[in-house]
């Protein structure tokens, strides 16, 4: 059976949920998506999140689920060194749904 649903993309993201929203959430989510595929080349050595996305999609059930959150873990423990706890709450809320990821911030975990 063919797929009828738009190939899940950054682009697509922002054009669909982002769509209506404020320019400072679209800014913000902008100004995370850069910083986390900044991590990705800098520590996974690809060219973009994206990419960490994808391989971590072909993931069965829990382990996809615990990857993803190890990739954003590593994220929030980086930009925690520089951004108060309540940015990252804003930001990690601008690009959940963008990433289909069910995780939450615990403030330990931004420590």
């Amino acid at each position: 059976m063919k797929s009828y649903a738009k190939t899940r993309s950054r682009e697509n993201y922002i054009e669909d949920k982002l769509g209506t929203k404020s320019k400072s959430l679209k800014a913000i989510f902008h100004t995370a998506m850069n910083s986390i595929d900044k991590m990705c080349q800098e520590f996974f050595k690809v060219d973009s999140f994206d990419v960490v996305i994808a391989d971590v999609s072909k993931l069965e059930g829990d382990k996809r689920d615990d990857e993803m959150i190890s990739v954003v873990q590593q994220w929030v423990n980086r930009i925690s060194k520089t951004m108060k706890y309540n940015t990252i709450k804003v930001v990690l809320s601008a690009i959940k749904s963008g990433i289909n990821c069910p995780f939450t911030v615990i403030p330990n975990d931004s420590k």
